[in-house]
């Protein structure tokens, strides 16, 4: 009876401190679980001295060290947004919009000088106010598909300091080196089909070879449009010219914005279209190099932050041998880890870049939880970590002035970044040598990041625009710094010796928040001893 009082003592404290014992995940939604080896995370140099508790030897390896190298890849085409809806990475956080740039009179007047065109007076609502913005994110949006891809090379090495009976306390190091990189498939223009008359734009590539010019379709009205927003005999009496719907009258859910006279209200003429596809999204890169900010491909061959810890654990032989329970041995663990910034801060100019660690932020913090070993089956493994970061300062750091602003801000500061903490909980099983010397582990993750503080030390709005004195939206900004990921990380392993392991690793992404889709594959060549 006391031997069950205490498992579900211990079943009670596990699932407290899954929650709510603190460790270390990254700061990047890019790579935010980063693993350095498919040995099982939470073997801690015990797997020996269980073996040798479960066949009742006296004598048993002594493992002290472990070193594991791992070469690995990893990449991304897809991420989901704040909403969760799976989108290009270049959408994350929304599509591009162009003509934003052009709601500040101020910045209008100068990039109408640097593009040598000025916005005709049928077009100007359209694209300087911000009520006449497309509800699609179409009309001067573009979308920008990105592949991201991270290859390298990891290194983990664990080595005890203490080892008494049962006890262990153990030291880790992990290191990697890395090369990162994100392009753009292309920047496309979604003008074209917005809302209204379907624009003709000539196809890239249809040049005639005679006459060097391109067929241009007609325009035409987009089909599947039925812009019916009440009838007729259902328009109570008009009042101030703008008749409005009976009580009670429920009409079908508009893509757009309808006008009170049935009439759309939203909508684009083609000669509209042609002049935001010729002026402003055809001169992208332009407009770009004239905010200081650079679209090119981002690659970066760099080594990854270095990761210190210190781990204690104790293995407790709970059910030895009774015929009615099961043998199982508890093993409680506690674990802090440092990570000191080795990789390079972005270049805040470079809108594709992808940082390779922590960018630049130190961080600490710890994990803990408990591991079930059920001598005859499988272990059960419930975790839970927190990690913490430290402020870094940001020069020339792009903030949006306008809620309808996207993935394009044309105004900077000199801001301090204090990331929020990361805090993750997961639930792992582990099959040790369940065939011949073939051992697996599987592993579910959920990490959550919070909202980053960013505090602005010198902006630099000039005087004359619109946004002055209204300065940046900082809490969109820092809105758009929260993050999720749940993951699914698969490791095997085969033992071809008592000291040499080889083994595999996958992590698969299973849903994000503002984050990447990325999937993780690993290889590792084990020595233990």
């Amino acid at each position: 009876m006391k031997r069950i009082t205490l498992m579900l003592l211990l079943v009670a404290l596990s699932l407290t401190v899954g929650t709510q014992i603190q460790g270390m995940t990254s700061l990047s939604s890019y790579d935010p679980y980063p693993l350095y080896s498919s040995i099982y995370p939470y073997a801690l140099l015990a797997t020996h001295y269980k073996e040798a508790l479960q066949h009742h030897k006296t004598k048993y390896l002594n493992d002290r060290v472990r070193v594991s190298i791992s070469p690995f890849s990893q990449s991304a085409d897809r991420g989901r947004n704040s909403y969760r809806n799976r989108v290009p990475l270049g959408d994350i956080h929304g599509r591009t919009n162009m003509i934003a740039l052009f709601y500040d009179s101020y910045l209008k007047t100068q990039l109408e000088e640097l593009l040598a065109f000025e916005i005709t007076e049928g077009c100007a609502e359209p694209i300087t106010n911000p009520i006449e913005s497309d509800p699609n994110k179409e009309f001067g949006f573009f979308s920008i598909p990105l592949q991201y891809k991270k290859r390298g090379a990891r290194f983990e090495a664990e080595m005890l300091l203490f080892k008494g009976c049962g006890d262990a306390i153990g030291f880790t190091i992990k290191a990697g080196v890395a090369e990162v990189k994100q392009s753009d498939i292309q920047f496309n223009d979604l003008t074209p089909q917005a809302l209204g008359i379907a624009c003709p734009v000539a196809t890239k590539g249809c040049a005639d070879p005679g006459t060097n010019t391109c067929a241009v379709p007609n325009p035409q009205d987009p089909t599947g449009v039925s812009p019916v927003y009440m009838t007729a005999d259902a328009i109570a009496a008009p009042s101030l010219n703008c008749p409005y719907p009976p009580e009670n009258t429920i009409y079908p859910p508009q893509r757009f914005k309808p006008c009170c006279d049935s009439t759309l209200c939203l909508t684009y003429d083609c000669t509209c279209k042609q002049e935001v596809i010729e002026h402003i999204m055809r001169k992208h890169d332009t407009i770009a190099q004239f905010l200081g900010l650079d679209y090119n491909d981002y690659q970066k061959l760099s080594a990854e932050d270095l990761r210190l810890g210190l781990y204690w654990r104790h293995v407790y032989n709970v059910v030895n041998e009774e015929n009615t329970y099961a043998r199982l041995l508890v093993t409680p663990f506690v674990e802090a880890e440092v990570a000191i910034p080795f990789a390079n801060q972005i270049n805040t100019h470079h809108m594709f870049a992808a940082p390779l660690g922590n960018n630049h932020h130190a961080s600490f913090g710890a994990m803990g939880g408990f591991t079930f070993d059920f001598l005859d089956s499988i272990d059960l493994t419930i975790s839970g970590a927190y990690t913490t970061f430290l402020k870094q300062q940001y020069s020339h750091y792009h903030l949006p002035t306008n809620t309808l602003e996207g993935g394009i801000y044309p105004y900077d500061a000199n801001v301090t970044i204090k990331p929020a903490g990361t805090w993750n909980v997961g639930v792992g099983i582990h099959a040790e040598h369940f065939l011949a010397n073939l051992s697996m582990w599987a592993e579910y993750m959920f990490i959550s990041h919070g909202t980053d503080d960013i505090t602005i030390c010198q902006p630099f709005i000039p005087e004359g625009s619109d946004y002055y004195t209204q300065g940046f939206l900082i809490k969109l900004a820092e809105s758009r710094t929260q993050w999720e990921a749940q993951l699914f990380n698969i490791g095997l392993n085969y033992d071809i010796s008592d000291h040499i392991v080889l083994g595999f690793l996958w992590q698969a992404p299973v849903w994000q928040r503002n984050g990447y889709q990325s999937g993780t594959v690993l290889g590792t060549i084990t020595v233990c001893y």
